[in-house]
């Protein structure tokens, strides 16, 4: 757990994608191993690991090494999908104050990535790509001991506050997200996104670090501590 890393998310979807097994792929690093007591570098080998060395030989300008990454791709056709939701970091805060995008690192074991993207991937045929809603509701935050932050009586409580931007990539339409303010322990969900017919692509929204795209209000009565609370995101078809 790091200091200052307030925020992380869950996501619901309503369409589930099977995962598909990964093709077989040969892993085998060739040149010469440096693992050798003394030398540093040993014989050529056929199958090793990294690090590998061009040559046994000091500085000579002969000889190569190679190693294996892998590019991998998930091909679908006709589901709608919730590909990717943000962690919403917001860095070290005063109490009473409001605060931009700082970290997104998260704080939790979830589905959440640190480069604050919400994506939405929409594979259906055209006539049938109806659009979509993205909604989310913030969950209680809590302390670095579990414990629900409990506003009290007519106290205020955390705001997350997500604004109005458009989107990063997409093959068709031109959504923007929306202005929602999200109060912690609110189940009520807001929208998020809402993308009208047309809605085959991919649709990518950047709540980038540093900037007003999402911004937290902390209330005055929270004490020095860390906090964190769960994001539900939910996709949602618009029926045909």
């Amino acid at each position: 757990m790091k200091m200052g890393k307030l925020f992380s998310s869950i996501a619901t979807a309503t369409m589930v994608l099977t995962t598909l097994a990964p093709a077989a792929v040969a892993n085998a690093a060739t040149g010469h191993a440096t693992n050798v007591a003394g030398s540093g570098v040993a014989q050529e080998v056929s199958d090793g690991d990294l690090p590998m060395a061009t040559s046994s030989t000091p500085n000579d300008s002969s000889g190569s090494a190679t190693a294996q990454s892998d590019a991998n791709v998930k091909v679908i056709d006709g589901f709608l999908v919730l590909n990717n939701v943000p962690d919403l970091g917001f860095g070290v805060a005063i109490a009473g104050n409001t605060v931009k995008l700082h970290d997104g690192n998260s704080m939790r074991d979830d589905d959440g990535n640190a480069q604050g993207i919400l994506e939405v991937v929409d594979s259906r045929k055209t006539d049938s790509a109806n659009g979509f809603t993205v909604t989310a509701n913030l969950g209680e935050f809590a302390d670095s001991k579990n414990e629900a932050y409990k506003p009290g009586t007519d106290a205020p409580n955390f705001v997350l506050t997500l604004n109005r931007f458009g989107v990063q990539q997409k093959e068709f339409g031109g959504e923007t997200t929306l202005h929602a303010a999200l109060t912690a322990g609110d189940s009520t969900a807001q929208s998020v996104v809402q993308a009208g017919k047309n809605s085959r692509g991919t649709h990518t929204f950047e709540y980038k670090n540093a900037t007003d795209r999402a911004t937290l209000s902390v209330p005055a009565a929270a004490k020095a501590d860390e906090y964190s609370a769960a994001i539900t995101w939910t996709l949602t078809p618009t029926p045909a």
